[in-house]
């Protein structure tokens, strides 16, 4: 019973040789999704390197599935690498422009990299789609008020500028 979609899957695949494509949608989905929850569980025990390796799979399978696009860029992310996070988070906001997760961590990646102008866009669009978005609300209050504080010549911490 445990292993009764892998098994249907495995059938599926079975049934499609022969023909043009080995995976029909269906299946790619399902083993995407398998992917992913290995990566998850590589994840668990600290095993990033093998999650990388199972999230790239996954998404060479389903690459319309932003939200494995979206996983795979806070694993780079994560790891310090934000140029390659930014690339999964655009290509999630490609492949779903109303996916706002994606764009929720595509404007920390760009506030990281020092691009705050790009970040608040990011985080304003999350709010034209899902106007009721706390964590693009949060982003957008902060971003904004050390943008404030950095035109107004004060230091982010309060105190004048000497």
């Amino acid at each position: 019973r445990k292993y009764e979609a892998s098994r249907q899957v495995y059938a599926r695949i079975k049934k499609a040789e022969g023909q043009s494509g080995i995976f029909d949608s269906f299946a790619k989905g399902k083993i995407a999704n398998m992917h992913a929850d290995l990566a998850a569980a590589y994840m668990d025990v600290g095993g990033r390197e093998e999650a990388i390796v199972e999230l790239k799979k996954a998404v060479a399978l389903c690459p319309t599935f932003p939200d494995l696009w979206t996983r795979l860029g806070t694993i780079y992310r994560d790891m310090g690498n934000s140029a390659v996070a930014r690339e999964a988070y655009e290509t999630a906001v490609q492949a779903a422009p109303r996916y706002v997760q994606a764009r929720v961590l595509l404007g920390v990646t760009l506030l990281s990299q020092g691009a705050q102008d790009e970040a608040i866009a990011a985080w304003r669009e999350v709010l034209g789609i899902e106007p009721e978005n706390k964590s693009a609300k949060m982003y957008l209050r902060m971003a904004e008020g050390q943008r404030a504080k950095r035109e107004s010549g004060k230091p982010e911490s309060g105190k004048p500028a000497e």
